[in-house]
């Protein structure tokens, strides 16, 4: 049961969010372009309407005002998010998106890997984690790399001095562990200047 003005749950809005995203910065990445707000925000907002338009027709809005409020909050969204990644993408590359780690289709993914991470906890045993990174950047300026996960929800735990909380909160440190495993298998150690010349 839904209330006239909602349409998306948290997590159906948070997946089309996703969507969004990944789906503009694929395009620009392919083009060899880095994300600009006066050139790219039009096809952002192109994008964004016809996954709304998908996701209606899936999840029909209880009313029109509903839909159009969430809409908006789309667009929003997306108008932030080039802005935020015109500035970021002055240091860094986006590399790679969605990348798995212990699924059974990780192959097919440029950086996945089928293996699931294996964190032991001694005496013999260990626990297996499987997952999707949304996003891997590198840093221009020391070859680094950064792992991501977009969230669409309130930043209040992630705003703590103390980002672990007692072991509560561990998806950064879990994906941290995955990057370093992909990049081991896939030999991604290259230097520098190569991620330059792909940026140009």
């Amino acid at each position: 049961t839904r209330e006239q003005d909602q349409w998306l749950d948290p997590r159906n809005f948070g997946t089309l969010v996703h969507e969004v995203l990944e789906t503009t910065m694929l395009e620009i990445c392919d083009a060899n372009e880095t994300p600009s707000f006066a050139q790219h925000l039009a096809r952002m907002h192109e994008i964004a309407n016809e996954a709304a338009e998908k996701w209606r027709e899936e999840v029909p809005p209880a009313t029109e005002p509903a839909f159009i409020r969430q809409r908006d909050e789309l667009m929003t969204v997306c108008e932030v998010f080039l802005k935020t990644e015109e500035q970021r993408c002055e240091l860094i590359v986006p590399r790679f998106f969605e990348a798995p780690f212990g699924m059974e289709d990780a192959a097919q993914s440029p950086i996945g890997i089928v293996e699931p991470l294996r964190i032991p906890l001694g005496s013999g045993r260990e626990v297996k984690l499987r997952g999707m990174i949304d996003r891997i950047d590198q840093v221009l300026t020391t070859g680094g790399w950064q792992v991501w996960d977009y969230k669409t929800g309130s930043l209040w735990d992630y705003q703590r001095v103390w980002r672990l909380q007692a072991g509560k909160k561990l998806q950064h440190v879990i994906y941290s562990r995955a990057l370093e495993q992909m990049l081991l298998a896939h030999g991604l150690t290259e230097p520098l200047d190569v991620a330059r010349e792909k940026r140009n």
